[in-house]
């Protein structure tokens, strides 16, 4: 094992999610431009809250709910593209909104996801 994230996987469990990659908007008949996702598929992934001291320093809005999305490439996919792909855990809609740049030096990476209405 050459990554730590997949080594703390020995210890510390996994989450499942059910994950949908954004595949592009369509206009509908109101000409209004309408996300669309691949079928949702399950994924193993380790999530965390964002910690309220970092709201500021990542310049995040304090009346939504954000969580960390930390995954290893084989079953990531999750990447910032136009408007972001989607997961649902714990019941919850998220949207993936930044990556953190990590995958170059630790071949993992961890997202900033933002929790969206269903």
């Amino acid at each position: 094992m050459n990554n730590l994230l997949a080594q703390a996987h020995q210890l510390i469990p996994k989450q499942t999610i059910s994950y949908s990659k954004w595949t592009g908007s369509e206009t509908n008949t109101n000409l209004i431009n309408v996300d669309t996702y691949d079928d949702a598929v399950e994924s193993q992934v380790k999530i965390n809250a964002v910690k309220s001291r970092l709201y500021r320093t990542l310049g995040l809005d304090y009346k939504k709910n954000y969580v960390r999305l930390f995954s290893i490439p084989s079953v990531s996919g999750l990447s910032r593209i136009n408007n972001g792909d989607q997961f649902i855990f714990d019941g919850k809609n998220y949207q993936v909104e930044a990556q953190t740049g990590w995958f170059a030096t630790a071949g993992w990476d961890s997202f900033v996801c933002v929790e969206v209405p269903l």
